[in-house]
């Protein structure tokens, strides 16, 4: 896929300084690691906008999983019990706040909403933003929060004196987290963020190594190491095959509890790579990961059921999260199946 370099990086007590708990916990962090997050940080936070234009989002979303984002928003505001008159939506690496801007735009415009209610649109992104940084319409409060430290979510946003652990119902992210230096640690606080049975995350794919791949980094398939990553969440949630300009799949997952995120790794190294990978922070997060029931499994190949089904969108998860997404109309995919050979009706 692309070239790398042959070394691991400089990871001053990287294992030591990680404490002997179960799961992945951001706040372990080597300092290694925080350091080149804090590296990172600085350079992007340098600009004044986003020079991502492809990926910066439009007035209908991003089109993640070629679903209906706002739809998506406007069916978990209908659903949501009566006593519940405050929403959130978040979108991780904004761009220039293009789908933000255009999620307010569409419940201002909606005339058969049930019932009062304020929806907070948060727009973060690591780019500075010199304008007013919060605005209200009719139903929406609208926040454009920039020089916003991404990998550090919980101690970002409650230095702006917003608690969001537990209340947002849905988060997007297009071609943000694969710039992170540590994406799988900022995925983790995503998760937590989520409201407890029905927040939604829509994200795509990004990189991480465990602790023996470093030789065979070239020939991993990182789209099924991502489904491991959602597997290991125990969560239920949709992959989409998705090949553009090296991007990795589409993933959609619904936090089910309150439970935290628990991801059965620990940090365990950095891996540098050059700009062919397009990674911002030039690194891989390497970890330590405790093996898992399904690991052995046969990784279910879509080819047969593109072929079978050509030009129609065919993707892989939870029956229930599919049928209740395609009922509403927020995807359009033609065909789910399950992740495992072993899985599909005989």
């Amino acid at each position: 896929m692309c070239s790398i370099s042959s070394r691991l990086s400089d990871f001053p007590a990287a294992v030591a300084s990680v404490s002997d708990t179960k799961s992945l916990d951001s706040r372990d962090r080597p300092e290694g690691l925080k350091m080149r997050i804090a590296s990172a940080f600085a350079y992007i936070a340098e600009n004044t906008s986003s020079k991502w234009g492809l990926y910066n989002g439009s007035s209908r979303g991003y089109a993640l999983f070629r679903a209906d984002e706002y739809g998506l928003m406007e069916s978990i505001v209908r659903k949501a019990p009566p006593e519940q008159t405050d929403f959130y939506a978040l979108d991780i690496g904004c761009g220039n706040f293009q789908w933000g801007t255009g999620l307010a735009k569409h419940f201002d415009e909606l005339t058969d909403l049930p019932r009062p209610f304020t929806l907070h649109i948060l727009n973060v992104r690591g780019e500075k933003y010199l304008e007013e940084p919060v605005s209200e319409t009719s139903r929406c409060k609208l926040y454009k929060l920039g020089a916003f430290k991404i990998e550090e979510l919980f101690e970002q946003f409650k230095s702006k004196g917003l608690d969001l652990e537990n209340k947002v119902d849905l988060i997007v992210s297009r071609w943000a987290f694969r710039h992170l230096a540590d994406p799988v640690g900022t995925f983790s606080q995503a998760y937590d963020l989520l409201r407890p049975g029905s927040g939604i995350l829509s994200i795509d794919g990004f990189f991480s190594l465990d602790s023996g791949d470093v030789e065979d980094i070239k020939l991993l398939d990182y789209n099924e190491r991502m489904v491991r990553l959602f597997l290991d969440t125990k969560a239920r949630f949709l992959f989409r095959p998705y090949e553009y300009r090296h991007s990795l799949g589409h993933f959609m997952l619904q936090r089910p509890d309150a439970s935290k995120c628990e991801l059965p790794m620990k940090y365990a190294g950095l891996h540098d790579v050059d700009y062919k990978w397009d990674i911002g922070s030039r690194c891989i997060t390497v970890f330590s990961r405790v093996p898992q029931a399904f690991d052995h499994k046969e990784r279910l190949d879509l080819s047969r059921y593109l072929d079978e089904h050509p030009g129609e969108s065919v993707i892989q998860g939870d029956q229930s999260f599919y049928e209740s997404l395609k009922q509403n109309g927020i995807i359009d995919a033609a065909l789910i199946v399950p992740f495992y050979t072993s899985d599909l009706p005989k």
